[in-house]
């Protein structure tokens, strides 16, 4: 919105366009299924074997290769629902269900609590080795949500070096 404000339209476009594109490749190459974007928002899903840790690994290579300070990306896992949504003629595939809400519920609060921009919830950290470094945040309320969550900071590796 920031941005939005103080460049035209077109160039806020092509600006977003970058970013995605970027996005969209690290979440290809790990082969994720990217889903939509929405504004300044992208929605995509990981499914098969070691799909958290593709998922991890296709986060953190984001972070890197967009270098955008403000990149929030928030990984849960869970049921989903996959299928077209909306009027038949402008429907497109789409994922929906209580997983994709607690995502998006649960990046608000990594977007104003982690610093490095990458939280992953419980559901995805479960799946992860020895949670290789992960900060952990426990017992939060996480508005909208009906229970409380234990939400995993992702530590920038190139800071540890």
């Amino acid at each position: 919105a920031a941005r939005s404000a103080r460049m035209p339209s077109m160039s806020v476009a092509t600006w977003i366009n970058g970013v995605f594109y970027t996005l969209t490749e690290a979440i290809l190459q790990q082969g994720g299924v990217p889903i939509k974007y929405v504004g300044d928002g992208f929605l995509c899903f990981f499914s098969g074997g070691n799909h958290a840790q593709r998922a991890l690994a296709a986060a953190k290579n984001a972070r890197t290769v967009v270098g955008d300070q403000h990149l929030v990306i928030t990984l849960h896992c869970g049921e989903i629902y996959l299928g077209s949504i909306g009027h038949p003629d402008y429907s497109k595939p789409d994922i929906t269900g209580d997983s994709v809400n607690t995502a998006f519920l649960t990046m608000a609060w990594v977007a104003q609590n982690v610093p490095e921009g990458v939280g992953i919830t419980e559901a995805v950290a479960s799946h992860i080795p020895d949670k290789q470094g992960l900060i952990e945040h426990s017992r939060l309320t996480i508005p909208g949500l009906p229970f409380e969550m234990t939400v995993y900071e992702v530590p920038d590796d190139s800071s540890h070096c």
